[in-house]
């Protein structure tokens, strides 16, 4: 089929072409062939979205190895620069969880984390405003590169910060590099986007789940793998395999993932193409997109919805920034191997266990998304809780496995988003809910860091018990728009 790449109609028609059918899509029409279950099976597997999982993979990875180091090498440069303590107390960040000046330490390595995560997410936000919209007409693939480039540079600087003892105010600057690229948040507003071409109501949800589940097991390795080089050669050889991870996948996405713009593009076609990426109307069209009258409350959920996204991205994705200082501290003065550890047994029974939960709840109890979300919120509000009373490992872990399907309502909101909008407002709504994930780092630190720091003294699991409350909203959400939407189909059926 052919192209036009001024407008997205006609690459939009291929968005379904390689789709499984829907059940009852099958049971309309007489004398029509039914495909046969291999044949779905198949076509599930020919997804184009699917080619985007080794991509995932490896920036899961990536992102795995960075953030036990980077955290590790802002406690040693924060004892050794910043506070001046002498160099052998700092050579190890274990020792911190016995050291006469502990609190201080991770007082300001809070601090300097909170900045950091600010400086990474504000980019992101006015960037990724801009990104879809240009995305709905040039497609996806220059923005699921650009984020790969930025952290490469971010890598390549934070390599120098290993090597020498720079101030680790430019560890904050390394990040600002990436976010300027899109950071960790626009990867996946594209991946979801481009999914979102690619699929229908009958396999949209599955396949998310495969991909933040390949990503899951890849930022799993990438912890294990990023605490073993840590303890056995130091800070540097982390960042290299960093480098190399995300090298990997900018030529991986640039040779292999398939979409409407053709590379290499003509130097004319680079320019006026980038050039129409800055404008103000993709600013106002994201807006119309939100503001659009639409059936069956639609607008109402998905109000809903980028709050309760900007809550999960808060509470449950920034869980790891104060999770590895909660941990490494008293009372459980765990290690930092032994945080990449339950990290990467936890990273791997959720990563292999979501797409599998997905399939199970969607096919053979045939729950809807606005379902899943119910449960899964309910998943994360005990595990919260548990974290909020844990003294000992085995709280810790009993907690973590109760909360082992509190990510799944996040995929299920962004399965409701992008099925709820026409496929040219696909890379729109996904900006918007990148927008919000992009900001929920800074509120992460800027409340629940802050809250850690100041309540650890006197009850460490504080700012958890305070998450668990945060995601009752997300709860009440996901319970309205289940009921309602209930509601509409039996009015449907009624009529």
């Amino acid at each position: 089929m052919s192209v036009t790449l001024a407008s997205g109609a006609d690459w939009n028609l291929r968005g379904t072409r390689l789709c499984m059918m829907d059940p009852q899509e099958e049971q309309e029409g007489e004398g029509e062939v039914h495909p046969s279950r291999w044949s779905r099976t198949l076509s599930f597997l020919n997804n184009q979205a699917l080619r985007t999982i080794p991509a995932v993979l490896l920036f899961g990875l990536a992102f795995g190895v960075s953030q036990p180091v980077y955290t590790e090498l802002i406690k040693d440069r924060v004892c050794e620069l910043v506070l001046g303590y002498p160099t052998k107390e700092c050579e190890h960040a274990k020792s911190l969880a016995n050291h006469a000046h502990s609190d201080a330490i991770r007082t300001v390595a809070s601090d300097y984390v909170f900045y950091r995560n600010l400086v990474m997410s504000l980019p992101c936000v006015v960037l990724s405003q801009f990104i879809g919209q240009w995305s709905d007409k040039y497609g996806r693939k220059v923005p699921m590169m650009m984020p790969f480039a930025g952290l490469f540079i971010c890598g390549v600087i934070l390599l120098f910060c290993a090597y020498y003892p720079i101030h680790p105010v430019f560890m904050i600057v390394a990040s600002l590099c990436a976010a300027c690229l899109g950071g960790w948040m626009m990867f996946p507003m594209a991946l979801f986007a481009y999914i979102g071409d690619y699929t229908d109501n009958s396999n949209r949800t599955v396949i998310m789940g495969i991909a933040t589940g390949a990503q899951a097991i890849g930022t799993t390795l990438g912890l294990l793998s990023g605490g073993m080089l840590l303890q056995s050669y130091g800070f540097a050889v982390p960042f290299i395999l960093f480098c190399a991870l995300l090298a990997s996948a900018f030529f991986y996405v640039l040779f292999f993932v398939k979409d409407i713009a053709p590379f290499p593009l003509p130097l004319t076609f680079q320019w006026s193409t980038f050039k129409s990426l800055f404008v103000l109307s993709n600013l106002r069209d994201n807006l119309a997109t939100l503001r659009r009258k639409r059936e069956h409350n639609a607008r109402l959920h998905f109000a809903l919805l980028i709050v309760t996204v900007l809550i999960s991205a808060t509470v449950i994705d920034g869980e790891p920034q104060i999770f590895q200082l909660f941990v490494e501290f008293p009372p459980l003065n765990w290690n930092v191997q032994e945080f990449s550890n339950y990290a990467a047994v936890l990273g791997a029974v959720a990563g292999f266990f979501m797409p599998i939960l997905f399939l199970i709840f969607k096919r053979k109890f045939g729950m809807k998304d606005s379902t899943i979300g119910v449960v899964s919120v309910l998943s994360g509000i005990v595990c919260a809780y548990g974290f909020a009373i844990a003294t000992e490992a085995w709280m810790v872990f009993t907690a973590a496995a109760v909360g082992i399907l509190r990510t799944l309502h996040a995929v299920s909101a962004k399965s409701i988003l992008t099925g709820g909008v026409d496929k040219h407002e696909i890379g729109k709504i996904m900006a918007v809910t990148s927008s919000v994930q992009a900001f929920a780092p800074t509120l992460t630190g800027g409340v629940f860091l802050n809250i850690f720091g100041s309540s650890a003294s006197w009850w460490p699991g504080f700012c958890f018990a305070v998450a668990a409350y945060s995601l009752l909203f997300s709860l009440v959400t996901f319970c309205f728009i289940d009921v309602d939407r209930r509601k509409q189909q039996n009015k449907s059926s009624a009529a």
